[in-house]
């Protein structure tokens, strides 16, 4: 068996730490609760490969970039690479291409790519891959691929890394394109790739089946449970007066904050309904705040220098900015007050 040499400690590169502030900010803003079930930090500088169900385009990235104990290695089709601005992205996050052309029975046609991840689980990084190799607005998992049994068994097979395992990590959404919605996050019960080695050793190409199966099946038990957990949260009953007299109080604020923020809110409401496929509507709203509200803001800010000075200009964009967050909390005490039972 073919040991490794360990590379040096993994450095968090400067791009990647900005895409981790920005999954934080997005997900914090966007987001009323992300509820973790499991504990993500005993995967702390240990050689996992991350599968995850995928729903929710570049939201389900942002959830995992703020819930892992690390910045994992994203796996993506090679096909991304195409675009100017996807591929800016991928290089700051160290993303890394995968050819999908078919589900190879061996990894000959992603070499580059298989060696890549053997190296960052060699260092304690993590990969994170999602196994239904494509974006599903269903509710049921599609079919998976075999990559994540085949890069997770040839690591520990033929590289000889240790202590090597699977983790399925399922996210359930309340509305993966509302804001004010709920998110779980449930890390299922890990594959540990050790008691592998022999079988696939013998047969990788049946072992990765093998894997793959039990990998499904743990995922999707776990995306059950985090459905249930919604389910719960959504069966609750809330106090009507109380909802009410919340929605009464902040109503002022909100007004100003659709008003002040409409030249940023109006096209990003507009992009996203454009958009039309649910599992794109969080990337849309997130993408187009992220640009908007930044540029809106440095232009009005600029007039409101020139017409009431510095000082004054930065309060009254921090007022319309935190009237803007205002106006999205009401919106979802609103939507919440509309689709929860009242009390009798």
């Amino acid at each position: 068996m073919k040991q490794t040499q360990r590379p040096e400690p993994r450095r968090v590169a400067l791009g990647q730490r900005a895409l981790a502030l920005w999954a934080r900010l997005a997900i914090g803003g966007f987001y009323r609760n992300v509820r973790v079930a499991g504990d993500p930090e005993t995967l702390r500088d240990r050689p996992a490969v991350i599968a995850i169900n995928h729903s929710n385009a570049l939201g389900d990235i942002a959830v995992m970039i703020d819930v892992l104990p690390q910045f994992p290695r994203f796996l993506a089709a090679s096909t991304w690479w195409r675009h100017a601005p996807v591929r800016l992205l991928f290089r700051l996050g160290r993303v890394l291409p995968v050819d999908r052309r078919g589900d190879r029975q061996t990894g000959d046609g992603n070499g580059h790519t298989f060696a890549d991840c053997h190296d960052a689980l060699a260092a304690g990084d993590h990969i994170a891959i999602f196994p239904e190799g494509k974006l599903n607005s269903g509710s049921a998992l599609l079919p998976f691929r075999t990559g994540a049994a085949r890069i997770a068994l040839s690591a520990a097979a033929n590289v000889g890394i240790p202590g090597v395992a699977i983790v399925p990590v399922a996210i359930a959404y309340e509305d993966r394109g509302r804001l004010g919605s709920d998110v779980v996050v449930r890390f299922g019960e890990p594959i540990a790739m050790d008691g592998w080695v022999a079988q696939a050793g013998a047969n990788p190409v049946d072992t990765a089946h093998e894997v793959t199966q039990l990998l499904r099946e743990r995922l999707a038990a776990a995306y059950q449970l985090g459905i249930a957990g919604i389910e719960a949260t959504d069966a609750g009953t809330v106090d009507r007066n109380h909802r009410m007299a919340q929605l009464a109080v902040l109503a002022p604020a909100a007004a100003v904050g659709v008003v002040v923020n409409a030249t940023a809110i109006a096209p990003i409401m507009l992009g996203a309904r454009l958009v039309g496929d649910e599992g794109w509507q969080a990337t849309a709203k997130g993408v187009g705040a992220t640009v908007l509200v930044p540029v809106t803001w440095m232009v009005g800010g600029r007039l409101l220098a020139k017409r009431y000075g510095a000082a004054r200009a930065a309060v009254l964009i921090a007022a319309g900015v935190g009237s803007g967050w205002v106006s999205i909390a009401w919106l979802g005490l609103l939507r919440e007050l509309d689709e929860q039972p009242a009390v009798g």
